[in-house]
């Protein structure tokens, strides 16, 4: 039941999955007493199934499609090869192709003012078989495998929010009886997708301009490629939520982060992973990633990541040198540093993420300790394991605003890895650095202090081991000095 109410459910296959874009279909009935719905459930259950019936008539695969594509290579291929005069074998293709046609509209199912009506469904695949045979229409996916095959940039998760928003349009040009083709989807339509499917699905407006940017990249090349005449995509984009102050999402308070380090984690990777987030800025993506190889010596080299060109480098925090002695000690220099979330297989889902049991798990132990802060819109909390990341860079601000010296504001940005475009001098200061700025990452890094009590319960989880106190001393300068 759904809202005091029955509904009816059917599993969409898992090859058409990626089409329509979800993995069940849904209808509520209006009641909720069983005896009614086991009533109303069998038409709703064949209108359902038609649905899936129709995604698949429209799919790459179907068989129609790929017969109708294979015709069309013949008939050009015939068309290029025969003289002026000698049109024989084309008539035959040609004729083939209509008989082909009519067999799958079917006989009449009735008529009207003399003249045969046929099955609907049947007449649209019937219509479409020829016009992709003839070379009237190209579906929208024949040429996607060659796309995505010369997106070298693309990486497996923003491959899937291209499928999966390309699986959307398609579903519901099938469901608005449009002809699933290049030649069908004109601007108005696009439009309407965008009005009738995104918006009103109830998506944000940042996840629907990352679909339409997808599907607009796929429009110019399909221009390029001399598919389309023109972007069919070009400026469809939403206006985003304007967020209330109370909405924002926001940095841990020093009371949150005692709670959440003198706290105890089911899993310990959990406590690791929010040590070196808190005291290196870095992303979830990053810490997740990092080998034993990447901690060697007085730095984290994190891997490039979101726009970045190149791999970093940050000083590792001398309160983190106890948990990366103990999660490096006996292990090879290939080993992950964090064994318990393996990358992802070549079979796994793409739209999973590596840190998705670290993200769940966090918000777990983050309720479990009381630190929430649910937003009213739509219940979700504004401190998240982000929240971290917000942490570092305002915790360096501050440090700097207290009379920290050492490092600069555009430091704090080669330490995260925001863009230096954003700020201030860019120019000046982005490509003319400081003369020193292994030592201002340092100093940077080592400004940024947990709260007593969180301090404390990291160095009494992970003590440093004392040769590696002497070590530390001896080879890094002192923290930066506060007025």
């Amino acid at each position: 039941m759904n809202g005091g109410r029955w509904r009816v459910v059917v599993s969409v296959p898992s090859d058409l999955q990626k089409q329509v874009g979800k993995t069940k279909l849904k209808e509520a009935l209006p009641t909720d007493s069983l005896v009614t719905a086991n009533q109303l459930k069998h038409p709703v259950i064949a209108r359902l199934k038609a649905t899936i019936d129709r995604y698949r008539s429209a799919s790459p695969s179907d068989s129609l499609t790929h017969e109708a594509l294979a015709l069309r290579q013949v008939l050009l291929q015939t068309d290029r090869t025969s003289e002026p005069h000698e049109y024989g074998d084309y008539d035959a293709i040609s004729d083939a192709i209509v008989l082909r046609a009519e067999e799958i509209a079917g006989p009449p199912v009735t008529t009207e003012d003399g003249d045969p009506v046929f099955s609907p469904d049947r007449e649209v695949r019937a219509a479409t078989f020829a016009d992709i045979a003839f070379g009237r229409v190209t579906p929208l996916d024949t040429p996607m495998e060659a796309f995505l095959a010369e997106k070298k940039k693309w990486n497996a998760r923003t491959t899937a929010d291209f499928e999966r928003a390309f699986g959307y349009l398609k579903a519901w040009m099938v469901s608005k009886s449009y002809a699933p083709t290049v030649e069908a989807l004109t601007k108005r339509v696009a439009g309407e997708f965008v009005s009738g499917r995104l918006v009103e699905g109830g998506l944000a407006g940042a996840t629907i301009n990352k679909y339409l940017s997808g599907l607009s990249g796929y429009w110019e090349w399909i221009v390029k490629k001399g598919y389309a005449q023109s972007n069919v995509w070009k400026g469809q984009r939403v206006e985003k939520k304007i967020v209330n102050e109370e909405e924002e999402m926001r940095t841990f308070t020093a009371e949150e982060l005692d709670k959440l380090f003198t706290g105890q984690p089911r899993r310990t990777f959990v406590y690791d992973a929010m040590a070196i987030a808190a005291l290196t800025g870095a992303r979830l993506g990053v810490i997740i990633s990092l080998k034993v190889r990447d901690c060697k010596g007085d730095n984290f080299r994190f891997a490039r990541a979101k726009r970045e060109k190149r791999s970093r480098l940050v000083p590792i925090h001398p309160d983190l040198r106890g948990l990366v002695y103990a999660r490096t000690r006996g292990k090879k220099p290939d080993d992950d540093l964090f064994p318990e979330l393996p990358p992802l297989g070549p079979n796994d889902d793409p739209r999973k993420e590596r840190g998705q049991p670290l993200t769940k798990s966090f918000g777990t132990y983050r309720k479990s300790v009381g630190v929430d802060d649910p937003r009213p819109s739509d219940g979700r909390s504004r401190v998240v394991f982000h929240s971290f990341r917000r942490w570092f860079i305002s915790s360096a601000s501050d440090a700097l605003n207290n009379g920290a010296t050492g490092y600069s504001p555009w430091t704090i940005a080669e330490v995260v890895a925001h863009s230096q475009d954003d700020m201030p001098l860019d120019m000046t200061m982005g490509h003319y650095k400081a003369p020193d700025e292994v030592n201002a990452r340092r100093a940077c890094v080592e400004a940024v202090q947990l709260p007593q009590k969180a301090r404390e319960a990291l160095l009494s989880h992970y003590p440093v081991p004392s040769e590696l106190q002497r070590g530390v001393a001896d080879e890094n300068p002192s923290p930066p000095k506060r007025s």
